[in-house]
């Protein structure tokens, strides 16, 4: 065993199918997937709309007043909010129809996804029954066994299908209304509920509902991102399709020849999907042999030229197939292509053998009698039109045209591309010399590409309207110019393609420079702004941030560091700060936007997405909170992966609030009662405590949803409730804090006990003392508020051993540039001074912070070490930790149950796996909390485990849940990238080192002796 050595912690920073009505066959699935294309969330936005994942609980809607104006006057985002609201109106509807679980009516929540075996022989309607429970309904068992059956590939007679011990299977997910979810993963969420009805959420302003009543399914579809989506219609199998248009009913017959069977589910002979584009619908009808589209029902939309009333109905078209996915109607003159999810209409006009198709978006095509292309004319997003010529008309659909022409924009006259012997398309024009130069037209993406070879530089004009210019010399830096619509971007690489500098300079004037290192690094960053004012930015190594000025057209001076994507604004002189939205790093047109930033909570304040709502941040990525315009809060955390971990809602008028997370967990707070559950040990109901009440009501404003989950967490417990609040209470009567502190104050400390995963060392180096925060705020909750509260109201605290520590209540508060919230940062900056005593520590604005001694010399914090933090433990809450080495990971699965189960702190490397993608050769070390492990495979040798971990760097770094735990083997891994390795501390005798032998704790008497050696020379230096 090597001997234990004296280490820092926090030297450095941390790194950082579409549905039908729910009763139709398998064998169209493929084909919903061609047609209906499902856009999945790709990264963190603000939910505006109440949505319900596979754990939600009762769902309340925004409540619009529709407005009497034809769809096709309306502005595709009002259209976008009125069908939302219709269509979580109708959610709201099956929700009041369904009793929820709580009551015993309905099954128990189970989390979706999870892979499970089977343990005896049985049958999967069984397997169902018995999961769900006595009191599910016959109807939620069977779609939740026919699910199984789905998953399974298994035919759909859950009654008859029989499971073997030890089958794989992957239960769907439960909600609390009895819905049954198919789909949760990257934010996008489908559940179906036993009335027929289909809620999909691709995200917080797209989505679809699906309602079947009496046989007619009723869909609200929303898309603000693709407002060709926005839809609403009725689709019926059997006698009729009743398509609904501008508030009349329009209806269709159809023939039918009855049901049919397959796998046990009925169908029809004719099935109606829908497309719609342009206020255009198309019902793709299929016929029963072979699930082929017949033909389609197309609906158009009704003129508004001034001569025509504008509540005209539309006309109604039954168009036959003509070709591949091509429709023609019975006159023989208009016709459709069906592409995906596009529906284009032309005109057709027949000239002896020719037939000439004139699309609605200007797009020509000639064919002869045959179908073959005769030629294509059309126009690209940048304005220019082409037309494709194919000689002979043989050629036409099988190879490539033998011409192009194009005309662009302000040019005097075509130019003509003819095809190459090799296959290219190459064009004259005269250049600026008076000289002919040959340029090339690429085809397949409509570049039109220049090549100057005596300057070397290359011009490529994209289908976009972008124009690239490659600036190859080969005595100079080459250099890549891109025009968009939004502006310039210039792009300088050295002579080994290395990026040396970008530049972007905005349609209004503002130029954004970045300067690289030569090891790949951005090493400063400037902003110009239109009226003189500019910002200077360099990357500061120690605090791994970039830090800088702004220098106003005024003449004011701002202090400006950047905190992932919000650059943070000091005055000089006020030290008032301000905060400006900076996306540079997520897209190459950066933008800058004004935000309020609130430093004591720890949040930023923006506009929301939808208009009059407000979209609220956690300065750590991860939570966000929306205020609607009917008063509700929504809100939304992401986690690792972009995985959505919680939903949430609240009601401050009717006190109501609800939280839904992905583990399966979740509580409700209404008329008093808190409502309970998980995945596990089902459900709980308790009453508020009186003291509860009075919190509640002495502090109006306060976030309800903490308040549930905190209740949650300390499992109803009178007692502790009560202790907790009792501190809390005194929070308003804390001295050294004005009235806003002390809201903000109360307001972090029940976030961080009721989420102490989200506990955040900020941009600092304190993940040392941040790993003692959470374990307070974990076990002790009412000491972790108490300590707080005493250290800043009395300025002093008393520690296990009787000595007092003093503190400056000034700079325990003193708001600074990490994104730490007031309780944060009173106690990360107290911790530390106990840690150090009788050195002195005080927070700056960068939040590093600098220590000083006994004889007044001062030195910038470079961390505790692991002995540190045992005597702050015990400084603190008087609990001893020893120290347990491990080296695989059945040694740390040991550990961690004979610490009971409990949190434990392990020492890692944030800059390795699995940590961090790119492994680093820099010195990463770093504490987090292990606050689970989980037997995921007994049978394998050795057993596989899940290590359930919360981190420091906020809830996008967070990985204590199910979906985004760390395999055990590559934690242990990483810590034995730090040189000692296996470091974990558990509960037990602070001068003991432990060892596993034999499957069980035993001490390591030599390494006992050097740690107790170690301790004694760090109370001598002190």
């Amino acid at each position: 065993m090597e001997p234990i050595g004296y280490t820092s912690y926090g030297t450095g920073p941390t790194s950082e199918s579409f549905c039908d009505s729910g009763s139709k066959t398998v064998p169209w699935s493929n084909l919903y997937v061609s047609l209906f294309p499902l856009a999945c969330r790709t990264g963190p936005s603000s939910s505006s709309g109440t949505a319900t994942d596979g754990n939600s609980g009762r769902v309340e809607s925004q409540q619009f007043k529709p407005v009497a104006v034809p769809n096709e006057f309306k502005k595709s985002t009002d259209r976008c909010i009125e069908l939302k609201a219709e269509g979580l109106k109708m959610l709201s509807d099956t929700l009041n129809s369904i009793r929820p679980t709580l009551d015993g009516s309905a099954p128990r929540v189970i989390q979706v996804g999870t892979e499970h075996a089977v343990a005896e022989p049985t049958t999967v309607l069984a397997l169902a029954r018995r999961l769900l429970g006595d009191k599910a309904s016959d109807s939620q068992v069977d779609l939740y066994a026919r699910q199984i059956c789905k998953n399974l590939g298994l035919p759909r007679q859950p009654e008859k299908s029989s499971l073997e011990p030890g089958r794989k299977i992957t239960l769907p997910g439960q909600t609390v209304e009895g819905g049954i979810v198919l789909a949760a993963f990257a934010g996008l969420k489908r559940v179906e509920f036993v009335d027929g009805t289909t809620y999909i959420y691709e995200g917080p302003n797209r989505g679809e509902l699906r309602r079947t009543i009496d046989g007619k399914t009723t869909c609200v579809r929303w898309d603000s991102l693709i407002p060709e989506r926005n839809s609403k219609f009725i689709i019926a199998s059997g006698e009729k399709i009743e398509q609904q248009a501008d508030g009349k009913t329009l209806v269709h017959r159809t023939a039918d020849n009855g049901p049919h069977s397959i796998d046990g589910e009925p169908y029809f002979d004719q099935l109606s999907l829908i497309v719609e584009q342009n206020g255009r619908q198309a019902s793709v009808v299929y016929t029963g042999d072979n699930f082929h589209p017949s033909h389609l029902v197309i609906v158009e939309p009704p003129a508004f030229d001034s001569g025509v009333q504008p509540f005209a109905l539309p006309v109604i078209r039954d168009c036959p197939q003509l070709g591949k996915r091509e429709y023609v109607d019975p006159t023989g003159k208009v016709g459709y292509i069906l592409l995906g999810v596009e529906l284009k209409r032309y005109t057709r006009s027949q000239d002896g053998e020719v037939i000439t198709k004139r699309f609605d978006n200007g797009d020509i095509q000639k064919v002869d009698a045959a179908g073959r292309i005769i030629s294509n004319r059309y126009r690209d997003i940048a304005g220019r039109t082409f037309e494709e010529t194919y000689d002979p008309p043989s050629d036409g659909g099988l190879g490539k045209p033998s011409k192009v022409v194009c005309w662009r924009p302000g040019d005097s006259k075509p130019i003509l591309f003819n095809r190459t012997a090799t296959g290219r398309y190459e064009g004259k024009i005269d250049s600026a010399d008076g000289k002919t130069q040959i340029i090339e037209l690429q085809r397949q993406t409509l570049d039109i590409v220049t090549r100057n070879r005596k300057s070397n530089v290359i011009t490529v004009e994209g289908e976009r309207g972008t124009v690239t210019t490659y600036h190859n010399s080969p005595h100079a830096q080459a250099k890549v110019e891109v025009v968009t619509a939004n502006g310039k971007l210039t792009t300088l690489r050295d002579r080994q393609g290395a990026v040396s500098q970008e530049q972007f300079i905005t349609t209004d004037n503002f130029v954004f420079t970045r300067n690289w290192h030569h090891s790949g690094q951005v090493e400063a960053m400037s902003i110009l702004e239109p009226d003189g004012s500019r910002t200077e930015l360099h990357m500061n190594r120690d605090l791994g941030r970039f830090i800088g000025k702004r220098y106003g057209k005024d003449g004011k001076q701002e202090d400006a560091i950047l905190n992932e994507d919000r650059l943070l604004l000091t005055d000089a002189k006020t030290t008032q700060h301000r905060a400006v939205e900076f996306d540079w790093w997520q897209s190459n047109n950066p933008r800058m936007k004004l935000i309020s930033v609130d430093l004591d909570t720890g949040f930023t304040t923006k506009e929301g997405q939808d208009r009059g709502t407000t979209s609220k941040a956690s300065f750590q990525p991860g939570r966000v909170d929306t205020l609607g315009i009917d008063g509700i809060v929504r809100g939304e955390v992401l986690g690792a992966d972009q995985l959505l971990l919680e939903e949430s809602w609240w009601n401050p008028k009717t006190k109501e609030a609800l939280v839904t997370r992905i583990d399966g967990s979740g509580v409700r707070l209404k008329d008093g009662r808190i409502d309970s559950w998980n995945a596990n040990s089902g459900q709980n109901s308790t009453l508020l405590t009186p003291r509860e009440i009075s919190f509640i009501n002495s502090n109006r404003a306060i976030d309800l949803r903490l308040i549930a989950e905190i209740h949650q967490r300390l499992n109803g417990d009178r007692n502790k409730i009560d202790s907790l609040y009792k501190q809390l209470e005194a929070v308003n009567k804390a001295k050294s804090l004005s009235v806003l502190e002390r809201q903000s104050l109360t307001t972090s400390l029940l976030h961080h006990i009721a989420h102490p995963a989200e506990i955040s060392q900020g941009h600092t180096f304190c993940c040392n003392v941040t790993v003692v925060q959470r374990d307070l705020a974990i076990n002790a909750p009412d000491h972790y508020a108490r300590t707080i509260i005493t250290a800043i109201s009395d300025g002093t605290l008393k520690t296990t051993d009787g000595t007092t520590v003093h503190f400056d209540p000034a700079n325990l508060k003193a708001p600074d540039t990490t994104g730490r919230d007031i309780a944060s940062r009173i106690f990360q900056t107290l911790a530390i001074q106990v840690a150090l005593h009788p050195n002195r520590f005080s927070n700056t604005t960068d939040g590093v912070g600098r220590i000083t001694n006994e004889s007044g010399n001062s030195k910038t914090f470079d961390g505790v070490s692991t002995e540190e933090i045992t005597k702050l433990i015990y400084d603190l809450t008087a609990r001893e930790q020893a120290l347990a080495k491990v080296s695989s990971v059945e040694e740390l699965a040991i550990v961690f149950r004979k610490n009971g189960s409990r949190p434990m702190i392990v020492i890692v490397d944030a800059l390795k796996p699995p940590f961090s993608t790119i492994p680093s050769n820099l010195d990463g070390t770093h504490v987090v909390t292990v606050t689970g492990m989980e037997c995921i495979d007994s049978h394998s040798v050795p057993p596989k485990y899940k290590v359930f971990v919360q981190d420091q760097g906020g809830p996008h770094r967070d990985h204590s849940m199910p979906q985004t735990a760390f395999n055990a083997s590559e934690l242990v891994q990483n810590m034995f990238w730090y040189y000692q390795g296996g470091n974990v501390m558990i509960d037990g005798d602070k001068s003991m080192v432990f060892v596993v032998a034999d499957g069980v704790l035993k001490e390591d008497k030599a390494a006992s002796e050097a740690r107790q050696r170690l301790q004694e020379r760090l109370r001598s230096e002190k």
